[in-house]
């Protein structure tokens, strides 16, 4: 898109006259202005006509417009020069939408192929090892700065090593169950826990081995499941 593009603003610039160039703009909603880029061709034309006057209005346009809407079928049929990369950026910098990136970045969040989706759903059908208390309910460890959690481990081993790290007595007992069971249970039990996945008693741990799930994602995971 961004070369079609380009080589349109490199027929537009062959026309000394501003005007067709600031019409054949908006004739192929390439103006930057936003009251033209949202719009449909026929407002765009009324706009237009709004902002320059009588001879601006739709016959006019296509009128004015008919040489270099031929020169810019000429060059689309050519074989196309080569567009230096810096100029390519340039357009595509500007046609950008961060508005619509955003929503993108969010339809994807929800695809079964993003890593976030990925990760959650692969935590929901392990069979993971909780310490379990006296009452043989999960275990909640109270931190001093990020509030409640329950420990699960996807290794008997490293729940384990989480005991001879951290030097703390062992837990009374452990179960295994799968995720989505543990959410449930803390969902109906303890809403304000969160669970921490693998935790590491290092000082200064691998981040990217842990995963945090905090209340509010818990609740969002169960309403979805």
């Amino acid at each position: 898109m961004a070369k079609v593009l380009t080589q349109l603003e490199r027929v537009i610039a062959r026309y000394p006259d501003e005007r067709i160039g600031e019409v054949a703009r908006i004739h192929y909603n390439m103006s930057a202005d936003p009251a033209f880029q949202q719009a449909a061709y026929g407002d765009r034309v009324a706009e237009l006509h709004k902002r320059l006057g009588d001879g601006y209005s739709a016959q006019s346009v296509r009128r004015g417009l008919s040489g270099l809407l031929r020169d810019v079928e000429v060059s689309l049929t050519e074989p196309s020069p080569r567009i230096p990369l810096g100029e390519l950026h340039a357009v595509m910098e500007r046609e950008r939408d961060p508005a619509a990136d955003f929503r993108r970045a969010v339809r994807d969040l929800h695809r079964p192929e993003a890593p976030a989706r990925r990760a959650v759903d692969a935590f929901l059908s392990a069979l993971v090892h909780v310490p379990h208390d006296a009452a043989d309910a999960p275990t909640v460890v109270h931190t001093a700065s990020l509030g409640p959690w329950v420990l699960a481990f996807t290794q008997r081993a490293w729940l384990d090593d989480y005991h001879r790290r951290a030097g703390s007595p062992p837990f009374r007992a452990s179960h295994r169950m799968p995720g989505l069971e543990l959410l449930r249970l803390l969902t109906e039990r303890h809403p304000d826990v969160g669970v921490l996945v693998d935790p590491s008693a290092d000082r200064d741990p691998d981040p990217t081995e842990t995963t945090s799930l905090p209340p509010r994602v818990i609740r969002e995971i169960i309403e979805a499941n």
